[in-house]
């Protein structure tokens, strides 16, 4: 079998993982590595939720409208990020989050989270590291 080209413009900031050989994905390349979603006792809501991180080289905007949150990632520096977010919601009357990492390119910019603002979504930034 060909060699997968790792270099590949398409896999940049993108997850995946390949065979020894580095001919075929073990998993589909994905945009986020998702590291657990879990019910929560606390309300999250008074947690402190970080919208900037790598010195504000890295934003999250809340471009949404009345009826739905549209949470976008930006990444202002000039080089590769690897970002840890996590995302909070109500459901059912508990607060569940997600826990997600990205990778971005210099100037990229990403929707990482939607959800109907009923269900008080929030989007922090927990761990941001410039590569």
């Amino acid at each position: 079998m060909k060699k997968i080209d790792l270099n590949d413009p398409r896999l940049r900031g993108k997850y995946y993982e390949t065979n020894i050989e580095e001919t075929e994905f073990s998993i589909p390349p994905r945009d986020f590595l998702e590291l657990g979603i879990e019910k929560a006792d606390d309300d999250l809501s008074s947690f402190i939720c970080n919208n900037t991180g790598c010195n504000n080289q890295v934003k999250i905007t809340d471009r949404g409208n009345a009826e739905y949150a549209w949470y976008y990632l930006d990444n202002v520096s000039n080089r590769d990020t690897t970002v840890t977010i996590e995302r909070r919601w109500i459901y059912q009357g508990s607060w569940q989050r997600e826990t997600v990492q990205c990778r971005l390119y210099p100037g990229e910019t990403r929707e990482v989270f939607s959800f109907p603002r009923n269900q008080n979504p929030m989007c922090c930034i927990l761990v941001c590291a410039i590569t």
